[in-house]
């Protein structure tokens, strides 16, 4: 275990280093600590103009919402789904034109810090792409307060964020 171990943090660190020395960035720097992330956390809170608490529960998560999705600063947020965070780990989302209305997806919340919540995907069989059995695909978000109510989850460099409004 330990030498196979040692094989892949080789890889990786080769692999970094060639990226670096290409002039790539990694994609996504999530879950990595330090000023990148902070930084990223500054930026989606000043676009969004929000104080960005992390919360200290899931319950602050839990109940029905309108999900947007926001496009840097300039663009409006725009309404996509009707989202409900169940108490159980459930989640719910369906779309507000109709064209799904998803009830096998699950959520999961680590307090942190940071904050981050988990959503899980829920995807059908597909062996042609080497997807057998079915079963779920986790994408993992920071998440932050919205004053007054609601939330916004993102990624590690803030290119989706969503945000999350009460139902009325």
């Amino acid at each position: 275990m330990a030498l196979r171990l040692g094989a892949v943090l080789t890889l990786t660190a080769t692999v970094l280093a060639a990226q670096q020395e290409a002039g790539m960035d990694r994609v996504d720097h999530k879950d990595e600590p330090g000023a990148y992330r902070d930084a990223v956390c500054d930026t989606v809170k000043r676009q969004l103009d929000l104080s960005g608490e992390m919360p200290d529960s899931r319950d602050a998560l839990v109940g029905d919402w309108v999900q947007s999705l926001q496009f840097g600063a300039a663009a409006p947020a725009r309404p996509e789904a009707r989202v409900t965070f169940g108490a159980d780990g459930t989640l719910r989302s369906t779309a507000l034109n109709g064209r799904y209305d998803n009830t096998r997806d699950q959520w999961e919340f680590r307090p942190g810090p940071p904050a981050n919540v988990s959503l899980w995907s829920w995807y059908d069989a597909a062996p042609e792409y080497g997807l057998d059995p079915p079963g779920r695909s986790e994408d993992r978000y920071h998440v932050l307060m919205k004053d007054p109510a609601g939330f916004v989850l993102f990624n590690g460099d803030g290119s989706i964020v969503m945000v999350y409004e009460p139902v009325d």
